[in-house]
């Protein structure tokens, strides 16, 4: 009778509300409990939205949804309006790039022969006057290097032109041969190979005789098939490739077709020379206009231009693609993050609705309040956790004060402490400001007049016999010397200064150390032959990279090396040897057989300004700087530094420096 007095079958009790026994719009037949109809789970849900908490749920899904569908559909307008600018700015760089660096590599290219043909006629003598002598070396040559060039030729004051392989010819009218004349390093215009037919480009050094007068030249000629291949004139990307001389004649392309080629090298010539940025052009070919975006380069040694094309077509469609596929990406993510939204929020709302309510409570100040806890997932772990937070807030608050009271006592003895910490720190930073000062203002004091010194005794030591007596030249040779000693001295004394005032910050990188190591000893090498020493270099190769400054270690191992030349007497032997590395270090030796240093002087060393007895350094000079700036550099590049010596037998120093991870 009960259930026949209900408003509604699908109204439930307060009993049935809280057991979670109720189920709407369910019906009891014959044959048990009927699922309910579409409608009746519409109507279930419709009814559930009208509950305390619907505004929350509502509220959240459409905070969620709503602002992420607005701001996908901006960013897909967007994303289409600006993807055609984006490839073509792409493009635009990476045309810049690819010019750039075939501009660069011809260069290289160029310089490198010329390199080759300097070196064979700083090797040539000339007896008798007669270049023609060199023959049989030019013969060797040109068979060695044959990837190189396809013929070397010597050329006389009068024009004529001599080649390895029997060539005569005279080319006294043409401008190169009267730029080579003059001594200059320069290239012949596109030629025809006598001996093989090829197109060649000619590049000639002038040959010298031992007091630098220009007796001949040199020539090597390279054939334009090898610079095509330097150049790499192929299909990159979609681009073509033109290069051009200085006449406007095409040497190469890549795949286009005869019409193609005529008419964009006719836009190439007829481009601005000046203009290097990449530019849209447009280029009538087979009676209709195809646009361009066209990037160009010059060779200024040879006046060659350099041309590199992308179809607009071509970037227009890329940028078409893009766009669609970031609108279909954009739709699928937009679905997926609508659909998680919905389910998650839907899942944890009306749990944490209630635990919210308790959270209210418990800011207004009651401390009894606790959240219902069902079951053992996730939401529930949140109620219990805040249930365990009430339960302890009040006995925090308890020790919050106590620790407050012992915290403000605290504060004010750091005040205090901090008060003298500040006093000190800037006593400490005022000395050492006036230190720095009164190193640049004695760099200042001293470097002016050093200059005058310098400047005038130079002029006093190149003046000639006639104009200035030997006595006067030999002071001025004396003043000479002494001003470059004093300011050796005051360079040293800034550098450590520099160190000293944390003025200089390493640019670690992954070092080769082997090339460090012989740049410092060519560095020195001349100075330690006129001392009548030899350097031995030893490096056990390969090494493994070091992270250090490269041309911080550059500067200590020629601190170490100036140090060896200057210690040990005439006909002394310096070795620089770098072994395999062992652990984590890589040690760099610098041994000599000089003086030596005492064994108890060798903990002063690496003072600074420290010097050893009159008795040892009475010949030479120095403030004693070296190895403290020495030590210093390699300590600030994560190394170490060691020092061994024997009165007698020589020193040994070491720089450990730390390998690459």
């Amino acid at each position: 009778m009960r259930e026949r007095n209900r408003p509604h079958a699908s109204e439930p009790t307060a009993g049935e509300k809280q057991s979670g026994n109720w189920r709407p719009f369910e019906e009891t037949g014959a044959g048990g409990t009927v699922p309910p109809s579409l409608a009746g789970r519409f109507m279930d849900w419709w009814r559930r939205q009208r509950g305390p908490a619907a505004g929350i749920y509502l509220r959240n899904v459409t905070a969620a949804v709503l602002p992420l569908t607005v701001a996908a559909l901006a960013i897909l307008a967007f994303h289409y309006a600006s993807s055609l600018a984006t490839v073509k700015s792409v493009y635009r760089a990476n045309a810049q790039r690819e010019i750039t660096l075939d501009e660069q590599r011809l260069e290289r290219f160029f310089a490198e022969r010329q390199l080759i043909l300097s070196g064979i006629a700083r090797t040539m003598t000339v007896p008798d006057g007669d270049l023609l002598k060199n023959m049989g070396e030019l013969t060797e040559s040109e068979s060695q290097l044959g990837g190189f060039f396809e013929g070397l030729y010597l050329d006389d004051l009068d024009g004529n032109v001599f080649g390895a392989r029997g060539e005569r010819f005279n080319v006294k009218d043409r401008p190169y041969f009267e730029a080579v004349s003059r001594g200059q390093n320069t290239f012949s215009d596109i030629l025809v190979s006598r001996a093989t037919g090829n197109r060649i480009v000619v590049a000639l050094v002038p040959i010298r005789d031992p007091l630098g007068a220009v007796i001949g030249a040199l020539g090597g000629a390279i054939p334009v098939a090898n610079l095509l291949n330097e150049m790499m004139v192929a299909e990159r990307g979609g681009s073509h490739a033109v290069l051009l001389d200085r006449g406007g004649t095409l040497l190469a392309s890549s795949s286009l077709g005869a019409g193609e080629q005529r008419a964009i090298a006719a836009a190439i010539s007829q481009a601005d020379s000046a203009t290097h940025a990449p530019a849209e052009i447009t280029i009538p070919i087979g009676g209709g206009n195809v646009r361009y975006l066209m990037a160009l380069g010059e060779l200024p040694q040879l006046g060659w231009r350099i041309g590199l094309l992308w179809s607009i077509e071509t970037i227009e469609s890329a940028a078409r693609r893009n766009a669609i596929y970031g609108v279909l990406l954009s739709i699928v993510l937009i679905g997926v993050a609508a659909g998680f939204s919905l389910w998650s929020t839907r899942r944890i709302l009306a749990p944490l609705q209630k635990v919210a309510e308790s959270i209210r409570a418990l800011s207004r100040g009651d401390r009894n309040v606790r959240a219902p806890v069902a079951g053992e997932d996730d939401i529930a772990q949140i109620g219990v956790a805040f249930n365990d937070m009430a339960a302890n807030l009040a006995s925090h608050e308890r020790e919050l004060k106590e620790q407050a009271a012992l915290l403000e006592k605290q504060a004010r003895g750091l005040e205090i402490a901090n008060v003298q910490y500040a006093e000190e720190r800037e006593a400490a930073l005022a000395a050492n400001r006036s230190k720095s000062e009164f190193l640049a203002n004695m760099s200042h004091e001293l470097r002016t007049p050093l200059n005058a010194v310098l400047g005038f005794s130079e002029l006093l030591t190149a003046m000639p016999a006639a104009a200035s007596s030997e006595t006067v030249a030999s002071y001025a040779g004396e003043i000479h010397s002494a001003g470059r000693m004093l300011l050796a001295h005051i360079d040293a004394i800034l550098a450590y200064a520099q160190l000293d005032a944390r003025g200089y910050t390493p640019e670690a990188a992954s070092t080769a150390i082997g090339d460090i190591v012989r740049g410092a000893v060519q560095i020195v090498e001349q100075r330690a032959s006129s001392k009548g020493l030899r350097i031995r270099l030893e490096i056990g190769e390969p090494l493994p990279p070091v992270i250090v400054d490269g041309s911080a270690v550059r500067r200590v191992l020629v601190q170490l090396l100036s140090n060896a030349i200057k210690f040990t007497p005439h006909g002394g032997t310096i070795r620089v040897q770098v072994p395999p590395p062992q652990g984590h270090e890589l040690a760099i030796q610098v041994q000599d057989n000089g003086v030596g240093i005492a064994p108890d002087q060798l903990d002063h060393v690496f003072e600074p300004f420290w010097q050893a007895e009159p008795a040892l350094t009475r010949s030479t000079a120095g403030l004693g700087l070296g190895l403290a700036y020495a030590k210093r550099l390699i300590e600030i590049n994560g190394g170490r530094i060691a020092i061994e010596s024997r009165p007698g037998v020589g020193t040994t120093v070491t720089c450990y420096l730390p390998l690459a991870a």
